[in-house]
């Protein structure tokens, strides 16, 4: 049976609002949290989602978060089945500017920011390079790896 790739951008977050991009990784708004839990709500192959792959930047990881976190559930019993999809974080994915809105934050952060993270990521924040956001040499630097 052929997979499905479905793509979703980020919901609604601060800078999108405001205009205001030099704020550091600016995070969902309380519509684009509310927009993330519709999505997940409404979208249309749930049942069949097996790997998310998703950008480091905090709105992407909120979104995940908001409309796939009950596919990413850790804890293990008859209320909550164990986990159907598998997250990882991908570098790659992050914004190409170097805007301070799109500069996300050190893997550090990311584990502060988002504890639960690390119960149900394959490879994410731990296998994050700790400043993963520089755009100097990114490509240059994930060749080498």
């Amino acid at each position: 049976m052929p997979s499905t790739i479905y793509l979703i951008r980020h919901t609604e977050s601060r800078h999108n609002v405001t205009k205001d991009f030099s704020h550091r990784d600016p995070p969902l708004t309380a519509l684009g949290t509310a927009q993330s839990t519709a999505l997940g709500a409404s979208f249309p192959a749930l049942s069949t989602v097996g790997i998310i792959l998703v950008s480091p930047l905090t709105r992407a990881i909120e979104t995940t978060l908001a409309a796939f976190g009950p596919l990413l559930n850790t804890k293990s019993d008859a209320r909550n089945p164990a986990p159907k999809a598998k997250l990882i974080l991908d570098p790659y994915l992050q914004e190409r500017s170097a805007l301070p809105c799109d500069t996300g934050l050190s893997a550090t952060a990311l584990k502060a920011n988002f504890p639960a993270l690390e119960a149900y990521i394959d490879e994410g924040v731990s296998g994050l390079e700790e400043e993963w956001f520089v755009k100097e040499g990114f490509l240059r630097r994930m060749m080498t790896r």
